[in-house]
């Protein structure tokens, strides 16, 4: 466990000594407010855990279905500025800890990684940062708390306590932290003269807290002997994070604590009235930016869309996002369909670059010639200069993310001392990528991979490095034709198809949602509830928001696995 002070090195700078004594004060005689986790260090919720009777009847688990473990899970940057966002009103961006990808998911990185020392530091500074421009402004201040604190009385900032806690932890306060926390106002608004510092004290302490920055699911005890149930609270922050990207709001912390969430019934008209709000929209973007890999493509000062006008690389990710956005919520039609779509979204930029007619309106619905070489999103920009190199083709990366990202195929890396990479082509001799890759795929050591890998990448070789149309490569024709599992395929388009229909496909999409949701790679013990997924998935046509809805109801989002204890007790269980 680490302890901080409660002022960054540049707050000093421009604090009064005063301020920078009751900092001080405030990290030896209340270092609870500024715990944080380094490295693997578990952290202790400085609320009870409550432990209650085991539920019975249709909501108890099913002995099919294994969970996952408990977890301090680590907000995301999204997810730490989405909530930041609703809790203040603040817009500031933060210089953050960056989230750690595991299988290209912050989600599942969130579940396994740690707080820096530096990363403790920011935090803390973005804690002291964000509480002051809120009470600063007097607008804002005014906002949040319906009455005015004063050095008289504290009914005002109790009161303020209690509702602002409850919604930056996400839980109701225990007692002793609501009196732990006004003894701070009370010292800062002592020392300070001011009741206003005294509530921004508080504000920056629960915004450095763990009951913020991280999610706590640990649940209690449930029948059978080894899971807990998650508690109505954890279950109202797990939803809202995994269809909002931010924190609950009041209607479902009131729904958690009326036990409405207790019930499947009630847990799925939440889910239905969250996937309902824009903001569902919104959470949907960030999750499937990932998913593709364009996660900063066309954000300011990104590495892969260097090159580009930062406009146009902006608008090829906008196609893709947009054209999510209408098969998910506007057409509800099954996710896979944009893999072959030909339905898509442009702006005049982005018209000119494919050259195409400019639409009669920026971001309007766009027809795709039927005929054309384009079908579905890998044949758009937005993937191919992910998957490229400046102004050249990466076909073994495109291939790559194929096999792993849209059908959870394992590729293992290069054999050690194998150079990956292709070399440069012979000026004095003219040859295809195809013709050049045919020499990885001569090399016994190489062959096993690259088969996986070459034919789907080179389907997309018509498509150069900014994912303009092109037939040939150094006055040679390309050759686009290929197999993917035993089914032949013509060109790039043809390979959409089969990949928007392979069953392969749809299953690993429910793998990824799954991941995403519950922060986990899934396991062979989560196997029988995983089937039960896509049996679902199919016969609801695939899809994702009642995929989403599927998994709120299922078990595996319900509960979790009891932790080791000392002598295999867990008090409550079975009794």
């Amino acid at each position: 466990m680490h302890h901080h002070p409660a002022t960054s090195a540049e707050q000093d700078r421009h604090t009064s000594s005063r301020e920078s004594r009751i900092s001080g004060v405030i990290a030896c005689g209340l270092g609870f407010l500024t715990i944080a986790c380094v490295g693997d260090l578990s952290l202790v919720p400085s609320g009870p855990v409550p432990d209650k009777p085991g539920i019975d009847g249709p909501d108890a688990p099913k002995a099919t279905e294994s969970p996952s473990a408990p977890v301090w899970r680590r907000l995301t940057a999204s997810q730490y500025q989405n909530t930041v966002q609703d809790l203040i009103g603040s817009n500031t961006t933060l210089s953050m800890d960056p989230d750690s990808l595991v299988g290209g998911l912050a989600s599942v990185g969130a579940s396994r990684v740690g707080t820096s020392a530096l990363g403790v530091e920011k935090y803390v500074e973005a804690a002291y940062l964000l509480a002051e421009q809120t009470f600063l402004d007097q607008v804002k201040r005014t906002e949040l708390l319906a009455c005015t604190p004063t050095i008289a009385d504290d009914e005002c900032t109790r009161s303020y306590i209690v509702d602002f806690g409850r919604r930056a932890f996400r839980r109701p306060l225990e007692g002793d932290e609501v009196a732990r926390y006004l003894t701070l106002a009370t010292m800062v608004t002592t020392e300070t003269d001011d009741a206003w510092q005294g509530v921004s004290y508080v504000t920056a302490a629960m915004l450095q807290s763990p009951n913020f920055l991280y999610r706590l699911e640990y649940g209690e005890p449930s029948k059978p002997r080894g899971a807990r149930r998650l508690t109505s609270y954890e279950l109202a922050s797990r939803l809202s994070y995994a269809l909002w990207d931010t924190t609950p709001d009041d209607a479902l912390l009131d729904a958690a604590k009326e036990g409405e969430l207790d019930s499947v019934a009630g847990l799925r008209r939440q889910a239905e009235r969250l996937l309902a709000s824009p903001r569902a929209r919104t959470a949907m973007r960030t999750f499937f930016a990932e998913y593709m890999h364009l996660r900063d493509f066309g954000l300011p000062d990104s590495e892969r869309s260097k090159g580009i006008a930062q406009s146009l690389a902006a608008a090829m990710r906008e196609e893709t996002l947009l054209s999510m956005e209408r098969t998910v919520f506007d057409d509800k039609s099954r996710l896979l369909d944009l893999f072959a779509s030909t339905t898509t979204y442009l702006n005049a930029e982005l018209a000119e670059h494919y050259g195409l007619p400019a639409p009669s309106q920026d971001w309007g619905v766009v027809e795709l010639p039927p005929d054309g070489p384009r079908s579905g999103l890998l044949s758009r920009s937005a993937f191919l200069v992910t998957h490229g190199d400046g102004n050249k083709t990466k076909p073994v990366a495109r291939g790559k993310f194929m096999r792993e990202v849209l059908l959870c195929t394992s590729v293992p890396p290069p054999p050690e001392g194998v150079i990956a990479s292709l070399p440069e082509p012979d000026p004095n001799t003219k040859a295809t990528v195809r013709e050049r890759l045919a020499e990885h795929r001569a090399n016994p050591s190489c062959q096993g991979c690259h088969t996986l890998m070459d034919d789907l990448g080179l389907a997309f070789e018509t498509f150069d490095a900014l994912g303009r149309v092109r037939t040939e490569e150094y006055g040679l024709r390309i050759d686009p034709a290929g197999v993917l599992d035993g089914e032949p395929f013509d060109d790039a388009r043809a390979l959409s198809n089969l990949l928007a229909n392979h069953e392969r496909a749809d299953d690993c999409f429910v793998r990824t949602v799954y991941r995403q949701v519950l922060g986990e790679v899934e396991g062979a013990k989560q196997s029988d509830a995983i089937a039960a997924l896509l049996a679902r998935n199919r016969e609801e046509g695939g899809r994702l928001d009642q995929l989403f809805l599927a998994l709120v109801e299922s078990e595996l989002f319900r509960t979790v696995i009891a932790p080791d204890l000392p002598n295999n007790a867990e008090q409550g269980d079975d009794t």
